[in-house]
């Protein structure tokens, strides 16, 4: 009784700040520019975490839907939007939805053990009609013991893009820039399988000397997160910033890096191994080099869930930045799959497509159409509408990544006799080199 008090008067106490901070309209037709049949302010579909919520991961994402419901609703106006948390006002993302609104997605940063987090949202539609909601959660609880040697991605975030590349002789070697036209940074000497972000971009995950470990180039800082005891490759850490996947042996381990326990997860061991945005999959492509087949992973009841049409030949695949969406490349057809409702649907199809990269605002998908005359970078929404970006005539693209804000793709390029990376303005379609000192560059990570 007494929490679910605190929760009323917490969400209380965020709406009065709202109400008092806010300059509020009134909701009475007269005020709606002459408008007199649209009278109902949105409201909100869902919450993510959901009011009342205990347990929750101190590195949740915070989800809310926003609907503007009736035959006569205008759609909800993301001018006079507003989000606050603990009563603090932040910048979500923002994405239209089915619903005449929007979907926000917020990223905090780490929540302290056992902290109460109130969340409030106003809401306005485009005739004025204003609303306001407000929820509270409760952070898990740890004991002193279950805490990590280091706050993962609880740093700033980290710029620019990693790749593996040759820039001397034969050994791959994991690179850092910092910016698209700055020099990069030599992450080791050895050979990684595999680079990638941590969900917050606070660190770069990689396997050299097939032991996991996260690197901060900006801060010289190196921390191993497993003791390379049977080859551990391909790690990914899920936005609950506590569980770490990687490839085995033949197993694919889960490791809690608060406790240091580890599981099996599953048998079946694979590459690129990738946690959806919701935290409710595990997404990677299976190792053998023929008609190598997609694993998709309820991560609660460990049931693999791939559907048939994206069994085998699986080229590539990328998440997208919502809930659960995924773009995988299967026998020479793109497909896009939300996975919470129906089917995949295949938005193209070619006789050779890689490089499948979403957008940061999920509302399209890059990639590379590989012809006899040489390779063309495409985009296609996701209602399957498709057109060119740029044809650069006999070259191979060997790597493809997406900025963090859209407007520019990296791209690893082939010409039949030297190796370039070159960045692609989007949508100009505008290109330029920024370094030919690599040599073969086969992984661009940067969204």
């Amino acid at each position: 009784m007494r929490r679910v008090l605190s929760i009323i008067l917490y969400c209380t106490l965020i709406g009065l700040v709202i109400s008092i901070s806010c300059s509020k309209k009134s909701t009475d037709p007269d005020n709606n520019n002459g408008d007199t049949t649209d009278i109902a302010p949105p409201l909100v579909l869902e919450w993510i975490p959901a009011d009342g919520d205990t347990g929750v991961a101190a590195t949740i994402v915070i989800e809310i839907a926003i609907a503007d419901t009736g035959e006569s609703a205008s759609g909800v106006s993301t001018e006079g939007l507003q989000m606050r948390l603990g009563g603090s006002r932040v910048t979500p993302n923002i994405n239209y939805n089915e619903y005449n609104g929007v979907d926000l997605t917020y990223y905090p940063s780490t929540f302290d053990a056992a902290e109460t987090v109130g969340v409030a949202v106003y809401m306005r539609d485009s005739v004025g009609n204003e609303s306001t909601d407000s929820i509270a959660f409760y952070i898990t609880g740890l004991s002193p013991d279950d805490t990590c040697s280091f706050s993962i991605d609880s740093l700033s975030p980290l710029d620019g893009f990693v790749a593996r590349s040759r820039p001397t002789g034969f050994t791959i070697q994991g690179l850092y820039f910092e910016s698209i036209i700055g020099g990069y940074v030599n992450l080791s000497s050895s050979s990684p399988y595999s680079l990638a972000f941590t969900p917050m971009r606070s660190w770069i995950l990689t396997d050299w000397n097939d032991i996991i470990s996260v690197v901060n180039p900006e801060l010289g800082l190196e921390v191993p997160l497993t003791d390379g005891s049977d080859g551990e490759r391909y790690p990914a850490l899920n936005y609950d910033g506590r569980t770490l996947a990687f490839t085995s042996g033949d197993n694919v381990v889960f490791k809690n890096l608060f406790d240091n326990t580890e599981e099996i997860f599953c048998s079946d061991a694979g590459r690129q191994l990738e946690f959806s945005p919701d935290s409710s999959y595990l997404a990677y492509i299976s190792e053998v080099s023929w008609n190598p087949r997609l694993y998709l992973w309820v991560i609660e009841d460990r049931t693999n869930i791939a559907h048939s049409s994206l069994y085998m030949d699986v080229d590539d695949y990328d998440w997208g930045p919502g809930r659960a969406e995924i773009a995988v490349i299967s026998d020479d057809d793109l497909y896009y799959w939300n996975i919470h409702s129906g089917s995949p649907v295949a938005l193209y199809s070619s006789l050779n497509i890689e490089q499948v990269n979403f957008s940061p605002t999920g509302d399209n998908i890059y990639f590379v159409d590989r012809r006899a005359s040489g390779d063309v970078v495409m985009v296609v929404s996701l209602s399957g509408v498709f057109e060119e970006i740029v044809n650069l005539g006999a070259v191979n693209i060997e790597a493809m990544a997406v900025s963090n804000d859209g407007g520019t793709l990296v791209l690893a390029c082939f010409d039949g006799s030297s190796y370039t990376i070159r960045k692609l303005s989007v949508p100009s379609g505008d290109i330029s080199t920024v370094t030919d000192e690599l040599g073969q560059t086969i992984q661009l990570r940067w969204y």
